[in-house]
């Protein structure tokens, strides 16, 4: 399930790339294709064995306050699949290479790294241009991240054909059945092996470390006169 950053703490192989920085020193040239903190999304999931082996991020289907029952995984015995994790996945258009890609982050990187600098920076965010620097060597659990504003111009979200949603392809998006069949056999369906294609979504914001709103967006600005 998305859900608003404000209950954040509540929470506590695919056709689009995952971003990373690997190592010490890397960096990237990139915009975060956000237009405000009202446009950044935050996802619920399991993370799920299938039968031959390979391991996906399901979407959980509980509301924080809602029952265990209300999403099949939350209820089963699996101790380790019943397990969530909260993430958010980062829209980022690279601009050396023109691709976009998402940059799967936690819950204190969005309440102490990107709110903080999308509230310092304003509307519309995607307008700045930044050099991202990865400080730590690869494996460090305290890694941080540097973000170097190169400027900034009028971009908005409507200058982006499309933007990525991770929902449906690097999360599964299941049903209730489907969650229960996958409970009791191991398989959500017949055709489980298979990757879907990936959905795309468009892109309001708030004050403090705010609100995750529940909306669905290869992108390239379209910056041409």
């Amino acid at each position: 399930m998305k859900f608003n950053a404000s209950e954040i703490d509540n929470y506590a192989q695919d056709s689009v790339g995952y971003f990373s920085l690997k190592d010490d020193g890397d960096s990237c040239r990139v915009r975060i294709m956000y237009e405000g903190v009202g446009d950044v999304e935050g996802y619920c999931t399991h993370r799920v064995r299938l039968r031959d082996g390979s391991y996906r991020n399901v979407n959980c289907l509980r509301e924080y306050n809602d029952p265990l029952d209300v999403c099949p995984i939350c209820n089963c015995k699996d101790e380790e699949a019943k397990k969530t994790k909260t993430s958010i996945w980062i829209p980022i258009y690279k601009e050396d290479t023109s691709e976009c890609v998402l940059w799967q982050k936690g819950a204190n990187f969005y309440k102490k790294v990107l709110y903080p600098l999308m509230a310092t920076k304003g509307e519309p965010f995607c307008g700045h241009t930044f050099e991202i620097v990865r400080h730590g060597v690869a494996g460090d659990v305290n890694t941080t991240y540097e973000f170097i504003d190169c400027g900034v111009d009028d971009t908005t979200l409507d200058d982006f054909d499309e933007i990525p949603d991770p929902m449906g392809s690097l999360i599964l998006d299941k049903s209730f059945d489907e969650l229960t069949t996958f409970v009791k056999t191991g398989s959500f369906d017949a055709d489980d092996d298979e990757i879907p294609e990936i959905p795309r979504r468009r892109g309001t914001a708030s004050d403090e470390a705010p609100e995750l709103p529940r909306r669905r967006g290869t992108a390239r600005p379209n910056t041409e006169v």
